[in-house]
C-alpha cells in the first residue's frame, strides 16, 4: 500500500489558548470603591493631610510655653541668633499703626546694657540697640476673675522707629481733666518698658482718657519721653529694673537692685535711674521676681521713695511678694496691678483684657492694667476709647487707692 503523500495527511488539531481566570476579589473591590460614600470619604482623608502639610510648611511647628500657653508670635530675642543676619538686626521693627517709621535719633544716654554673649557682634558699624530679655508678669489669683491666670509672657526688645529730631515747639498747656468722683469706680492704665520711641509715645499721648508711662532708664529716648509725658500732664513712673529668678541668665539692665544689695547701693541705684525720669510720680517694677520676695530689700525701697514723696506700684511679678509685708512694717503706701493686657498679641484679645479690667472696676471699685508698647496694644486702647464704660473713671495710677486704704466688698 502507497503512503500519503505530506499534505494529504491528516491535519492537526489546534490548542486553544488558555485564559487566566479574574481573581474574584478585584471586582468585588472594585465595586466598593466605587461607592459614593467611600470617594468622598476619600477625598476627605486626602484634603486633610495635605492642609495639614501645608499649615506646618507655611506657619512651622507651634511653640508654647513652659505653662501650656500658645506663643502666637516669637520676637527677635527669641529666634537662634545665628540663623540672623547682621544687616536683618541692624533693620527696625514695624513701627504702630498710622505711625510712619523713620530714620532714629540720636540717644541721649549714649551708655546702654551690653549685649548678650551668645549674640555675635555686628559688623556694621552703626550702634546696635541690645536686645532685652523677656519681663516676667504674673497675674495673682485671690478675688479675681479666671481670665486673670498665671501666664508668663515670653519676648524681646520693643523696638519702635522714632521720628527724626525737629525744632522745638511751644507746647499747648495739657487740658483739664475733672477730678473723678469719690464714689466712681476708677480704671487705670499703665504702659510698661517706655523709653525706646517718642513716637509710640506720642501715640498714646493722643487718646482720650489719661494712660500712665512707665520709662526704663537708660535707654535712647528716656528723657525725652519723660518730658513730653509732663508737657502733657500724664503721669510718668520709673520702670525699676529688678533682679528676676533666672538672673544672671535673665539681666534686668542697667541699674538693676538684686537680692543682697546694701541699703545705700539701693538708695544710690534709685537716685541715679530717677535722674533719667525728674519728672516720675512713683515707680514700678521692671522684672523682679525674686527681688520683689524680699521683704528686706523692698523696705528699703519703700522708705526711701517716701522721704521723695514718691508711691510704689507693685507690677506683681510673682505670687509671694514682699511688697505687703515690706509696706506694713514702714507704714508706707502701695498700688498693685489686678490685669496683664498683652500676654497674647492680638488686639482682640487685648480688648477683652481691657474690658475685663472694666468689669472689675466696676466690681471691686478700682482696678489696674499694666500693657506695653506693641502696636496691637496701642490699637486696643483706641478700641477701648470708642467703646469704654463712662461710669468707670479712667484716672492715673497715683489716683488709685493705696492697697492698705482700698476696701473690698
Amino acid at each position: 500500500m502507497r503512503p500519503l503523500p505530506h499534505d494529504m495527511a491528516a491535519p492537526k488539531k489546534k490548542k486553544k489558548p488558555r485564559t487566566k481566570k479574574k481573581a474574584a476579589w478585584w471586582p468585588k473591590l472594585q465595586k466598593k470603591l466605587s461607592q459614593p460614600g467611600i470617594l468622598l470619604f476619600a477625598a476627605g482623608i486626602t484634603l486633610g493631610v495635605t492642609l495639614v502639610v501645608a499649615g506646618i510648611l507655611v506657619f512651622g511647628p507651634q511653640s508654647r510655653t513652659p505653662d501650656g500657653r500658645l506663643i502666637l508670635e516669637r520676637s527677635h530675642a527669641d529666634r537662634p541668633a545665628a540663623k540672623i543676619s547682621p544687616e536683618r538686626r541692624e533693620k527696625p521693627e514695624k513701627a504702630p499703626p498710622a505711625v510712619r517709621p523713620l530714620p532714629a535719633e540720636p540717644a541721649d544716654a549714649p551708655v546702654l546694657p551690653a549685649e548678650p554673649a551668645d549674640r555675635p557682634p555686628s559688623r556694621s558699624a552703626a550702634p546696635q540697640e541690645p536686645a532685652m530679655a523677656y519681663e516676667e508678669h504674673f497675674t495673682g489669683k485671690r478675688g479675681l476673675t479666671p481670665e486673670m491666670e498665671v501666664v508668663r509672657e515670653y519676648r524681646g526688645a520693643v523696638v519702635v522707629p522714632a521720628e527724626p529730631r525737629q525744632s522745638p515747639v511751644p507746647a499747648a498747656p495739657p487740658p483739664e481733666t475733672p477730678a473723678p468722683s469719690p464714689a466712681a469706680p476708677r480704671m487705670a492704665v499703665v504702659i510698661d518698658d517706655l523709653g525706646d520711641s517718642v513716637t509710640f509715645a506720642r501715640e498714646l499721648l493722643k487718646l482720650d482718657f489719661p494712660v500712665t508711662m512707665a520709662i526704663l532708664p537708660f535707654r535712647p529716648h528716656s528723657r525725652e519721653v519723660d518730658a513730653l509725658a509732663a508737657r502733657d500732664g500724664a503721669q510718668v513712673l520709673l520702670h525699676q529694673p529688678m533682679q528676676p529668678k533666672g538672673y544672671p541668665g535673665v539681666n534686668p539692665g542697667r541699674g538693676a537692685l538684686t537680692v543682697g544689695m546694701p541699703p545705700e547701693r539701693i538708695q544710690a541705684a534709685l537716685d541715679e535711674n530717677l535722674g533719667q525720669t525728674p519728672n516720675a510720680s512713683g515707680v514700678n517694677n521692671h522684672m523682679g521676681s525674686r527681688f520683689t520676695e524680699d521683704a528686706s530689700g523692698m523696705a528699703v525701697v519703700l522708705e526711701h521713695l517716701a522721704e521723695k514723696n514718691l508711691f510704689f506700684l507693685d507690677s506683681l511679678t510673682t505670687h509671694h511678694s514682699g511688697v505687703p509685708a515690706a509696706a506694713a512694717k514702714t507704714g508706707s503706701e502701695y498700688r498693685r496691678r489686678y490685669v496683664f493686657l498683652d500676654n497674647t498679641r492680638d488686639a482682640r484679645a487685648i480688648l477683652r483684657q481691657l474690658k475685663t479690667t472694666e468689669a472689675l472696676a466696676l466690681k471691686t471699685g478700682q482696678a489696674l492694667a499694666i500693657g506695653h508698647p506693641y502696636p496691637e496694644t496701642l490699637e486696643a486702647l483706641r478700641a477701648f476709647a470708642a467703646s469704654r464704660d463712662k461710669r468707670v473713671a479712667m484716672v492715673r495710677a497715683g489716683d488709685m487707692a493705696p492697697e492698705h486704704l482700698h476696701a473690698r466688698p
